[in-house]
């Protein structure tokens, strides 16, 4: 299947986010990565050559699954992404119910499952 430059790029920038460390200062509810996670966090590069995807020069193939985190409790999440990884995915996506993080136009509520 021939990938679109589109869908190259959108892609590109999913994985990039995934493997950028997130800035506290930019976000007011962020948390702090576990001391061990962030002992191996480190900076990767990752492109594509022809039709395929590199990370950090090496050919990679995105195995990506979903958690939709706002129907899992938090003591689960650490749990789950360790399935999947178990199950060979490298990338994982997630919804963002706005409805809920945003229920009036102008009111946020980060609480409880919303807390991203």
């Amino acid at each position: 299947m021939k990938k679109s430059p589109l869908l190259k790029a959108l892609l590109l920038v999913a994985v990039v986010y995934l493997f950028t460390p997130a800035d506290p200062e930019a976000c007011a509810h962020s948390h702090a990565l576990p001391s061990s996670l962030a002992a191996t966090a480190q900076a990767h590069t990752f492109g594509f050559r022809g039709p395929e995807f590199v990370l950090d020069g090496k050919p990679f193939q995105i195995m990506a699954g979903e958690m939709h985190f706002q129907r899992i409790p938090r003591e689960y999440w650490k749990d789950r992404l360790l399935k999947a990884k178990a199950l060979g995915l490298n990338t994982v996506g997630t919804y963002i119910f706005w409805n809920a993080l945003e229920p009036e136009p102008g009111r946020w509520d980060f609480s409880g499952r919303n807390d991203l």
